[in-house]
């Protein structure tokens, strides 16, 4: 993310420290990196809700 948005600043989530030893060692993505992840998954490639509607409708975030 950080090779396409410089400003984008993600956000880590560690339960372990091994998770965020891996997490500070990891390396920014070269452009060929990111061009073969472009390929595997294209700009709108993926679509679609990430659960079914009915547990959509239980989350917080999709009650109005």
């Amino acid at each position: 993310m950080l090779g396409k948005q410089p400003r984008f600043v993600p956000t880590l989530g560690m339960r372990t420290l091994q998770q965020l030893d891996e997490a500070l060692a990891a390396k920014p993505l070269t452009a060929e990196h990111l061009a073969e992840v472009e390929a595997i998954a294209p700009r709108g490639a993926i679509a679609g809700t990430r659960y079914p509607a009915a547990h959509m409708a239980a989350l917080d975030s999709e009650k109005r």
